[in-house]
């Protein structure tokens, strides 16, 4: 995915690549349920709230890491700011993430982890879409990036932490590490497929020329956090039901 640009979607290392991919992970797939011992337990897919919190973590992910880098690029190739100044206007955000976690936690706890995920990514989405509206090429800080990235941070205060407690709820007991690494997993390939897919869409523009490419991905990520949404709704625990029959 980052190098299609350069090789053209419809090339033969294109399509070889993303063949090879499908084909490995297939492979993967049919080592697993037929090792005595597999990394990955199919058995853990099929425990609803796990099976989808790693759908929702890395689909999550994928909007994330693109929305984080195209802020970055912004700053630094659009607007001319250093690396250094490029930090701390990034910094903010990541301040609401554990002041989010903190609030939800005191004041809603009755409130279903699905539907907290559901929330934050939600309200990441409309973060990305404040941005792609508001973003301009003269520094517009105040009013265009810093309104976008506190809704993403209030976001992922709402939807992370509740990602990775939610995954593992139903699962048992001797799993539950297991458990907790394949979630984190999940969340380094949302990352590594966000990267590739805004390099995909930006290609090698850079500068003011990328702008509109920027803007586009903005769009994507808030469109993939919307998918994050409703892949949340389906980490609805059945534990409870499960007690009320016994």
């Amino acid at each position: 995915m980052v190098k299609s640009p350069e090789w053209g979607w419809g090339s033969g290392r294109t399509f070889a690549s993303l063949t090879g991919s499908i084909l490995l992970a297939l492979v993967f797939v049919w080592q697993s349920r037929r090792h005595p011992s597999p990394v990955i337990d199919p058995a853990l897919v099929r425990v609803r709230t796990f099976g989808w919190a790693n759908a929702a973590m890395v689909i999550f992910n994928v909007a994330f890491a693109a929305n984080l880098l195209i802020g970055i690029l912004w700053m630094q190739q659009v607007w001319g700011w250093s690396a250094l100044t490029t930090g701390f206007a990034v910094a903010v955000g990541p301040v609401f993430v554990p002041i989010t976690a903190a609030l939800t936690h005191r004041f809603l706890p009755n409130v279903t982890p699905s539907r907290l995920v559901a929330a934050g990514s939600l309200v990441c989405g409309l973060g990305a879409a404040v941005m792609a509206l508001r973003m301009a090429t003269e520094p517009n800080y105040a009013t265009g990036y810093l309104p976008g990235w506190v809704l993403g941070g209030i976001g992922v205060g709402l939807a992370l932490p509740n990602l990775m407690a939610g995954a593992t709820h139903d699962l048992p007991p001797t799993q539950s590490s297991t458990g907790s690494a394949i979630i984190t997993m999940s969340r380094q390939i949302g990352f590594v497929i966000g990267v590739s897919v805004l390099f995909a869409i930006v290609g090698d523009k850079q500068g003011v020329s990328a702008t509109d490419d920027f803007v586009l991905a903005w769009w994507v990520a808030a469109a993939v956090l919307v998918v994050a949404a409703a892949a949340a709704l389906g980490m609805r625990s059945r534990r409870a039901k499960v007690r009320v029959a016994a």
